[in-house]
C-alpha cells in the first residue's frame, strides 16, 4: 500500500518550524485510521496500543494541521 509521506525539502520547512516542548502539543497523525510515521510513510497496524504508536512532539496545533492537510491524513492530540 502506498502512504503519504513529507518530501525531503517539506521534512526541513516542518522541522524549521518546530518548537519547544512548553509550546508544542503531542500530536499522532492517523492515515486511515492508523498511525503513520510522515516521514517515512509506514502506518502500524490496526489496534496498536497508542502507547506504541508514533507520537511528534515539537509541533503546534496548526503546524501539524496543515501537515494534515497536505498528506490527506488526520491528526490527534493530546489532551493538556
Amino acid at each position: 500500500m502506498k502512504t503519504p509521506r513529507l518530501s525531503l525539502e517539506q521534512v526541513e520547512r516542518f522541522s524549521a518550524l518546530s518548537v519547544p516542548d512548553r509550546e508544542a502539543t503531542p500530536c499522532r497523525f492517523l492515515y486511515e485510521g492508523r498511525s503513520m510515521n510522515i516521514v517515512s510513510g509506514e502506518v502500524l497496524g490496526r489496534g496498536v496500543n497508542v502507547i506504541h504508536q508514533i507520537v511528534y512532539w515539537n509541533f503546534t496545533r496548526a503546524t501539524a494541521r496543515k501537515i494534515a492537510a497536505l498528506l490527506d491524513c488526520k491528526v490527534a492530540f493530546d489532551k493538556q
